[in-house]
């Protein structure tokens, strides 16, 4: 390697937001290969219908569990870090124990519902006899998510992407192995199922052993026993925060859930395979979006809860020119190679699947270029405009699904996509962060004017 050149990447990797980035990226980059390969590799031997109706016995209970998740693990983010950076040991430990306490509860009316109604989507949503209690035995994985999710977001605070890592990396590697496996040995799409569920309960299991030895490590005792009064005087802001993120991810889901469970009601399993396929290609920009915004948050929430108004709108900034509109702006140069790509991973038969993947890529892209918006309106507690901005948008995106799927199938919920969630929702997004980064550099001037006074 040229010395010039590696000097310039010592020094970009120098950054700290890089250097955890990267770590984060190279792992999400190493998952994304293996659940690429695997989901190709399975999409070859089980062909469009049987890929297609494991897509769905797996959408079902996903759209569930999305439809009661509160994203605890985004309240437990700001509201660890605030206390945290402010010296509130007992209050940090109320906070992961309400984290864990509420996902476990979640996680367990997902199970519930599931294994009332796995019934009726068996034959309404499915179409395919003999799989319900493989919806049912799929949703018991979300018991582990449990754990996984809060022990996440306090490793990220504390600064541990190396353990984030390798966690998520193993037992990704394990899981898409697994899936492999026991579709060779003959399992078909129980083997999909099973394999799936296996990197949920590792990643689970490793990553909530690591945050319990953090939490004690860090503040000195157990979340189990933390007293609640340690969050006295903001028990309604918590409250509040935890209600706008549940009815966001409630309007959210449908965008991300019940695309592929409407395309099988309507059109059926063969469309749903390729939808899905075109969903796990473009999902591979999910290698940068994830590890951007989880390095991004823990550092926009600290400084909004330090009062570092000025480094919260430089870290922003510097975010969307050097991040955001240079890697959003490479995919769309990739969107040409599709078709290309497409009949080289997964053969002639996903040709029908091409036009889906292409509009899937658009969207990632903008994705991509504002994926800043939510980290930065977390760390501002704008809940309250998430949730309002996403029941509009998933609303339109929902509608859209049901008028589109009947008629042209995956391809028409490709559009809706792209048109409602995301060109529309970015729009309105862009437009309300600049005006309260505005509002906070007003206030900014004023305090200074003020104490100068």
């Amino acid at each position: 390697m040229p010395k010039g050149l590696k000097s310039l990447i010592q020094w970009i990797w120098g950054f700290s937001f890089v250097r955890n980035a990267g770590v984060l990226g190279l792992a999400e980059l190493w998952m994304a290969i293996m659940l690429f390969a695997q989901g190709i590799i399975v999409a070859r031997w089980l062909g469009p219908e049987q890929y297609g109706i494991a897509a769905l016995i797996m959408s079902y209970p996903a759209l569930l569990f999305g439809f009661f998740d509160a994203k605890a693990s985004t309240a437990t983010t700001k509201f660890v870090g605030e206390f945290s950076i402010q010296g509130r040991r007992e209050s940090a430990l109320a906070m992961c124990r309400l984290g864990y306490l509420v996902d476990a509860g979640i996680a367990l009316l997902t199970l519930v519902v599931v294994a009332a109604t796995a019934g009726w989507a068996e034959s309404h949503i499915v179409h395919t006899p003999g799989v319900a209690w493989l919806m049912t035995v799929y949703s018991l994985a979300y018991l582990f998510q449990a754990f996984a999710s809060p022990s996440r977001a306090v490793l990220l605070l504390q600064g541990r992407f190396r353990s984030v890592a390798v966690a998520e990396g193993v037992s990704t590697t394990i899981g898409a192995s697994a899936v492999i496996g026991l579709v060779l040995y003959g399992w078909g799409v129980k083997g999909v199922v099973f394999g799936n569920m296996v990197t949920w309960v590792l990643s689970g299991l490793v990553l909530g052993a690591l945050a319990q030895q953090t939490i004690r490590r860090t503040w000195g005792g157990s979340w189990i026993r933390a007293p609640w009064r340690a969050l006295q005087g903001r028990k309604r802001e918590i409250i509040r925060f935890l209600a706008f993120t549940e009815l966001t991810e409630l309007f959210n889901l449908l965008g991300k859930q019940t695309d592929i469970v409407i395309l099988g009601y309507f059109s059926g399993p063969t469309q749903a395979g390729y939808y899905r396929v075109a969903k796990r290609m473009a999902g591979v920009v999910s290698v940068m979006v994830k590890p951007l915004q989880s390095t991004l948050y823990p550092r926009l929430a600290r400084q909004w809860g330090g009062a570092q108004f000025d480094d919260l709108r430089r870290t922003v900034s510097r975010y969307v020119f050097w991040m955001g509109l240079p890697l959003g702006g490479l995919v769309l140069l990739g969107i040409p190679l599709v078709p290309w790509a497409t009949v080289i991973l997964v053969g002639e038969a996903y040709i029908p699947s091409v036009p889906v993947a292409q509009l899937l890529f658009a969207t990632a892209a903008l994705w991509l270029m504002f994926s800043w918006l939510r980290p930065l309106f977390h760390a501002l507690g704008e809940v309250k405009f998430l949730f309002m901005n996403m029941a509009f948008l998933n609303v339109a995106s929902a509608i859209g699904y049901l008028l589109a799927a009947p008629r042209w199938g995956a391809v028409g919920v490709g559009w809706a996509t792209l048109l409602a969630s995301s060109i529309c929702g970015f729009a309105v997004g862009l437009i309300y962060a600049l005006y309260r980064l505005r509002r906070i550099a007003e206030s900014r001037s004023k305090t200074i004017l003020d104490e100068k006074a």
